[in-house]
């Protein structure tokens, strides 16, 4: 079983970026950069199997935990922040950074790449605090199949089209607690990795 997490923020803004501001210069970069670190890391070390694609209107950027390299992968959310711009903002493309760290998903939209994965046949949720409480759900969830997880709460205006509505995809939560986004990932992943 393969986990991928889809997060997408249009509120991402390079223009006024600075490192000494991440939360209120760039729209929230850091929350994306916490998510990419919940999700491909255990904090020590990579994850097995787990990716998190970051669409955006730059440059969709997926992080890979099976192609990472903790020795250059930066260690907290500022530093991805401004490693995270950097590469958006290489409209060239060059080397900015190994290619074993980070790569370019070159699919345009988000609701693109759901479709493809609907049409493969395989899970896919999305994480609501008015969905279905996950921990009834997770006996059927089957490990032998890759699982996508969309974040609600930082993707709501896809979620709340017409078009993503017509998918009619299941929605779970984690109750009826709030939880930051990258929270959720990490009990999500907590979920699933002890249940296998």
């Amino acid at each position: 079983m393969s986990i991928t997490f889809l997060i997408q923020s249009n509120s991402i803004n390079l223009e006024r970026y600075t490192i000494k501001d991440v939360p209120g210069s760039s729209g929230r970069l850091d929350v994306i950069a916490r998510c990419v670190i919940n999700a491909v890391t255990n904090r020590i070390n990579p994850e097995r199997n787990i990716k998190i694609i970051f669409f955006n209107k730059y440059k969709n950027l997926v992080f890979d935990s099976d192609n990472l390299d903790l020795g250059k992968f930066p260690k907290n959310e500022l530093r991805l922040s401004d490693l995270i711009v950097k590469i958006l903002k290489d409209s060239n493309n060059s080397k900015t950074i190994d290619s074993n760290v980070i790569g370019e998903y070159k699919g345009s939209k988000m609701l693109d790449y759901i479709k493809n994965f609907i049409k493969k046949n395989e899970q896919i949720f999305v994480l609501r605090e008015n969905g279905k409480n996950i921990k009834k759900l997770i006996s059927e969830i089957n490990n032998d199949q890759n699982i996508t997880f969309i974040i609600g709460n930082q993707s709501e205006d896809l979620i709340n089209s017409e078009e993503f509505q017509r998918l009619n995809l299941p929605e779970i939560s984690l109750g009826s607690r709030s939880y930051l986004a990258s929270q959720v990932i990490r009990l999500i992943k907590i979920l699933l990795l002890s249940n296998k």
